[in-house]
């Protein structure tokens, strides 16, 4: 979907996925979660290098939800995702690196069949 949906438009569900940048959603994401203007049940889903229930990955996902003015966000799921070897040179390299990036590491290979597993059992329950 490249544009968001308006109240005009019937939904029965949305899911949105997403990747962190700098505590937020993705720029796209970010642009396109604040243009949402409907009913419908919205689910979440984010993937990042900070670690899985860390504040920076739940700060974000709060911070998401947000941005859905009036919308029901019926759910919400939020796992590591491998990070591209260049941001992480890049990421290295500032002065003040992000507060995630210890945390890399352990996001390769991910997301993975188990957090895939989580992902299917967390909208199941929300719906």
């Amino acid at each position: 979907m490249d544009k968001a949906p308006s109240g005009e438009l019937d939904y029965d569900l949305v899911p949105v996925w997403f990747w962190l940048k700098a505590g937020k959603p993705d720029p796209k994401t970010e642009a396109f979660l604040k243009e949402c203007r409907m009913n419908a049940k919205v689910f979440l889903f984010a993937t990042h290098g900070a670690a899985k229930g860390s504040d920076h990955a739940r700060e974000a996902m709060e911070y998401a939800v947000s941005l859905l003015n009036g919308a029901n966000v019926i759910g919400t799921y939020s796992c590591q995702g491998e990070v591209n070897p260049k941001v992480l040179e890049k990421a290295k390299q500032k002065d003040s690196p992000p507060p995630w990036l210890h945390e890399a590491d352990d996001a390769v290979g991910h997301p993975d069949g188990k957090d895939i597993a989580e992902l299917k059992a967390a909208l199941k329950k929300a719906l």
